[in-house]
């Protein structure tokens, strides 16, 4: 173990990347950046199941480890046209700007009804570190792009404003959910 060292903080800002070919390339790593996320939260929700000792009265004696579920939450920085496009069901082009529109609708031509399947529009995800040699990046291997719980936009004078998206992880076809680590270590 290293001695503390206040220059080995986590301190990074979260790039957005998806479908990455190439983790030895430069940024975007041969995918699509997608913009910056903020107040960006990984969270790991462990399960386990008792295991209770009927001899000792139902005693907890031991843990059977089950599968994870992770997400990634935060608020998306910048109104990037990929990130839109790969995040809500429903979008097109802007007539005027050409730049993406949210369209909010349940029926339509070319619309994404209610009872779809969110894991269609699933990608690998990168969240990577802008200091990849020092501070960690995160792999999604099979990332299913959502907005956050509520659609909430910020926007106040004395803060920047940005959406609430969320990514949950599934299995990739290999198995593979989610890695964390520094970028050289890590595979697709």
């Amino acid at each position: 173990m290293a001695t503390a060292n206040t220059r080995n903080l986590w301190r990074f800002t979260a790039a957005i990347i998806k479908s990455p070919t190439d983790l030895t390339a430069a940024s975007p790593f041969g995918g699509t950046a997608m913009g910056l996320i903020g107040d960006f939260v990984f969270a790991v929700e462990n399960a386990h199941v008792e295991v209770q000792a009927e001899e000792f009265g139902g005693v907890t004696v031991d843990y059977v480890r089950m599968g994870e579920k992770a997400i990634i939450t935060g608020v998306l920085r910048t109104w990037d046209d990929d990130a839109i496009g790969a995040i809500f069901p429903n979008t097109a082009d802007g007539a005027g700007s050409n730049r993406k529109l949210i369209k909010s609708q349940v029926a339509g031509a070319g619309m994404t009804k209610p009872g779809k399947l969110a894991s269609a529009g699933s990608f690998k995800l990168l969240i990577a570190s802008d200091a990849p040699d020092h501070s960690p990046s995160l792999l999604f291997y099979n990332a299913i792009p959502m907005m956050d719980t509520q659609l909430r936009i910020s926007a106040t004078p004395a803060a920047e404003a940005g959406m609430a998206v969320a990514f949950r992880a599934a299995p990739d076809a290999a198995g593979k959910i989610y890695h964390m680590g520094l970028l050289e270590d890590m595979s697709l």
